[in-house]
């Protein structure tokens, strides 16, 4: 269910926005780079536990209609 990966979840979009910030401070190009690839690695976790969310939902869903 979502309440089991609400935290990891947040903590993934914190990580993004860390990462922004990131990108808005770093003068570096290769800085700037290096933050962006992250955020797009925090937001792929994000979205891989939203998807295990949601399919852990549905399979909970089809336990309670089986039973």
């Amino acid at each position: 269910m979502l309440e089991g990966f609400a935290e990891e979840i947040q903590e993934c979009y914190r990580r993004v926005a860390d990462c922004a910030r990131g990108v808005d401070l770093a003068r570096d190009p290769m800085e700037k780079a290096g933050f962006r690839d992250m955020q797009g690695r925090w937001l792929l976790l994000a979205h891989s536990y939203e998807f295990l969310a949601r399919l852990s939902r549905l399979t909970d869903d089809a336990d309670h209609r089986g039973q």
